[in-house]
């Protein structure tokens, strides 16, 4: 599954926040750390969504994702665990 996160660049970091994900969240020193963090988060997300039998939320488009100044959107790929 592909889900859309947001990136908030800051001069300390990346912080990473998933809208459809509550509580899905991580944080990265640069753009490919971020994607990479971001890809780890999500995966052990939905891995631990299934084994407590929550339910998972479908992928909002990216495109209804509204990014404030400072932050961009990005499409993650969850990783295997």
């Amino acid at each position: 599954m592909r889900y859309p996160a947001i990136f908030a660049l800051a001069g300390d970091g990346i912080s990473i926040s998933f809208p459809d994900l509550p509580g899905c969240i991580s944080a990265a020193q640069d753009i490919a750390q971020a994607r990479q963090r971001a890809a780890e988060a999500l995966a052990l997300y939905l891995e631990c969504s299934r084994q407590g039998g929550d339910p998972i939320p479908q992928p909002s488009p990216v495109a209804a994702i509204e990014a404030s100044p400072g932050q961009i959107v990005y499409l993650v790929q969850a990783n295997e665990l």
